[in-house]
């Protein structure tokens, strides 16, 4: 067990009102009540950033959290249990707070912490090993009390519960781990399934679905070509694509065991393959020089630089 003594006194951070904050500004829409999808797709991708940073948004409320979480040490972040600061999972609140706390972890950091400054390195060396495990944590619930099953979220519309399912599937796409892909793909395609079932329709990228599974440049394609932008913008046509988007990670870990993109902000050497992968991707996803050089001094001397504190030479 972690040393209550090494840890930050995270009860302050952690608590009911960040998780409805955050769960407010990830979900602002009406639950019972059909969805502007075009709206639904420039607020989750285009106006993201500005939004984030506006005066009382977001970046006030998650960045406390996550520089409380940063102060854990790192030797001790597989035997934390973040799971003790929510409500009992066969609490009526569990599904919602777990929500929050899983887009905190897994969203949060990707959006706060770029390439420029070393705090991109704790995005996938360190929150997103937090994540995972909450993610995993929330797997080994008996199914009836797992987050984001449509039962723990009643009066929700289905097409809101899509905006749900999406956050608790996401640890498991930006995982490197192939095991975590390979969970992830049916649960993919049961929403896909489901989708097609509602509409009538069949997702158009079916029949290249073969080749795209293939494709290890397709995801940074789809991300560079932006999400679709129609104002007549349909539930199915958003999934269709966001679906795809996350099939496209699959790809890559099936050929390199990791992201290429993002070795320079965790301190890791490329080979000469992946060099030629993240040119071909016009460097897609990639840190930096500068803080990749900084980060890489860090990972040798076996320190961190703390979230904030980066500074040009």
């Amino acid at each position: 067990m972690t040393s209550p003594s090494n840890q930050p006194d995270l009860t302050t951070v952690l608590n009911a009102d960040l998780y409805s904050k955050i769960t407010a500004n990830q979900l602002p829409w009406p639950r019972d009540k059909p969805l502007n999808w075009h709206s639904v797709a420039r607020y989750m991708f285009e106006d993201e950033l500005s939004r984030v940073n506006k005066p009382g948004g977001p970046r006030e409320f998650w960045l406390p959290a996550l520089q409380a979480l940063s102060r854990i040490p790192f030797s001790e972040l597989p035997s934390v249990d973040l799971m003790r600061h929510l409500p009992n999972p066969k609490s009526e609140t569990f599904a919602e707070q777990a929500f929050a706390l899983q887009v905190l972890l897994d969203q949060g950091p990707r959006i706060l912490f770029d390439g420029e400054t070393t705090d991109c390195r704790f995005v996938r060396g360190y929150f997103d090993v937090l994540s995972l495990r909450l993610a995993q944590g929330f797997r080994d619930l008996p199914e009836e009390l797992r987050p984001w099953r449509r039962e723990r979220w009643p009066g929700l519309s289905f097409e809101y519960w899509t905006l749900v399912w999406i956050w608790f599937i996401a640890p498991l796409v930006h995982s490197e781990s192939k095991e975590c892909h390979g969970v992830a793909q049916p649960l993919i395609e049961e929403l896909r399934v489901d989708i097609e079932r509602l509409s009538g329709k069949t997702d158009p990228y079916r029949k290249d679905h073969e080749v795209l599974m293939k494709d290890t440049k397709a995801f940074p394609r789809m991300i560079m070509e932006g999400t679709p932008s129609a104002k007549d913008l349909k539930m199915e046509g958003f999934w269709w694509w966001l679906l795809t988007v996350l099939d496209v990670h699959k790809p890559i870990i099936d050929h390199f065991g990791r992201y290429p993109y993002l070795n320079g902000s965790v301190g890791r050497e490329s080979t000469a393959e992946e060099v030629e992968h993240i040119e071909e991707t016009n460097h897609f996803g990639e840190a930096n020089p500068e803080v990749v050089k900084r980060i890489k001094e860090d990972v040798e001397r076996g320190v961190w630089t703390p979230l904030g504190e980066y500074k040009k030479k």
